[in-house]
């Protein structure tokens, strides 16, 4: 069967072209051998089921796992109307799921689901079945949005959540790890359904915004897909078409071939009229340090001690004035509204796609250097950065033009003196 591309529905290896996401895979598998609990919530087209479908695959293969993989997709209301319903429709969709793979143990859950009426008999089944298996028993559950206003779906994640806890404890079994995927938050269940004549103070809110699924684990893997393996996928795909590449989305197509025609047809900056261009671009994104550099050389030129008033007051202006002929056009500079009303001055530059943080103080020695290293370092956790920019103006008559970089806690600064 040749292959094609999918944008619907799960992705199939042998049936679509796909990017090699099996980085991604052994990232969550960690989380599994770990025992967490833990949601993948993700918008719509995200690839969710598809990920679920791979992790089930990669858990099968090995001997010391059973993976039970349900979805709640296509099952109606029905199973949310009372406590019995649930339990037993549960257990009826595990035993449909692995019928073709595992008979066996269809039959066990086929059996289990004429047999349990309510959460705790649910609860001791899960208890016994897992205790007489010698792997781990793993719950993959997909589309739980479908029973996002059930409060008896709410019930069911309170007894998961509570023998989870007595499992940590050593007084029960359970599953040694559950996965719910969706396009909400699991944690926002809670508060979703609740009346709202029913909300009131967000304090009196927290136990029951909280209690379903606060035991859940931090689901930090980017699904985003990455360049690299994005090129696994067209590795894939070009031979099969002869070496020619086609784009799949026509929008997409119209917007690459506009691109190629502007860059093919827009002057190069280097080879303007013989000059080359400014030293301050490079592939990376802007040259911060060197801009700072030539600032200074800039200042230890054109100071004088007369300046020093004006300085104090309009340092920052000054630093601006010089910035934005560099950046014009092709990059932004804002003092955040924040910290308007506080003495330091934090100066943003965007440039394409990349942010740069630049503190400017008035030096005032050691000690309030130091806390202007902290400013900084607090500041650019702000924006997720491990490096910032210091521009320190120091009025003292001894003063010495000088640079330094820094290391500060998980922080790399570029400090400069002018």
């Amino acid at each position: 069967m040749k292959r094609k591309f999918n944008d619907t529905g799960l992705c199939v290896p042998h049936r679509h072209y796909m990017a090699d996401t099996s980085a991604k895979i052994e990232q969550i598998i960690e989380l599994v051998e770990a025992g967490e609990y833990f949601t993948i919530n993700r918008p719509r087209q995200f690839g969710k089921t598809t990920t679920l479908h791979l992790l089930n695959t990669q858990l099968s293969l090995r001997e010391d796992y059973l993976t039970l993989a349900i979805s709640f997709e296509g099952t109606g209301d029905a199973p949310f109307v009372s406590e019995q319903a649930f339990c037993q429709a549960f257990l009826r969709i595990i035993a449909r799921t692995v019928r073709l793979g595992s008979p066996e143990i269809s039959d066990d859950f086929a059996r289990a689901s004429r047999q349990v009426h309510n959460f705790e008999e649910l609860s001791e089944f899960i208890s016994q079945y897992v205790s007489e298996r010698d792997k781990q028993v793993v719950l993959l559950v997909d589309e739980v949005d479908k029973s996002s206003n059930s409060h008896i779906f709410l019930h069911f994640l309170e007894m998961l959540r509570n023998k989870y806890l007595l499992r940590n404890m050593g007084q029960d079994h359970t599953f040694h790890s559950v996965v719910l995927v969706g396009v909400h938050d699991i944690k926002t269940l809670k508060a979703k359904i609740r009346p709202d004549d029913q909300r009131q103070s967000f304090d009196s809110a927290q136990d029951k915004y909280n209690s379903p699924w606060n035991i859940a684990a931090d689901f930090e893997v980017d699904l985003s897909f990455a360049p690299r393996e994005i090129e696994t996928m067209l590795q894939d795909y070009i031979p099969s078409e002869r070496g020619r590449c086609r784009i799949h989305n026509r929008i997409f197509e119209q917007r690459i071939y506009a691109h190629i025609m502007c860059e093919l047809l827009q002057t190069k900056y280097l080879d303007l009229n013989g000059f080359s261009g400014p030293e301050f671009y490079t592939p990376e994104g802007l040259d911060v340090r060197l801009i700072l550099q030539r600032f200074q050389a800039f200042m230890r030129e054109n100071y004088s001690d007369r300046d020093a008033k004006f300085l104090e007051r309009e340092g920052h202006l000054l630093f601006l004035s010089y910035l934005r002929p560099i950046i014009n056009g092709m990059g932004f500079d804002f003092k955040e509204p924040n910290v308007s009303l506080e003495r330091r001055m934090d100066i943003v530059i965007t440039w394409q796609n990349r942010r740069y943080v630049l503190e400017l103080k008035i030096w005032h020695g050691p000690k309030y250097h130091q806390d202007g290293l902290r400013q900084l370092s607090d500041y650019l956790n702000i924006y997720s950065l491990k490096e910032g920019y210091l521009l320190i103006y120091d009025f003292n008559k001894n003063k010495e033009y000088r640079q330094e970089q820094i290391a500060f806690g998980d922080k790399q600064i570029f400090a400069i003196w002018v």
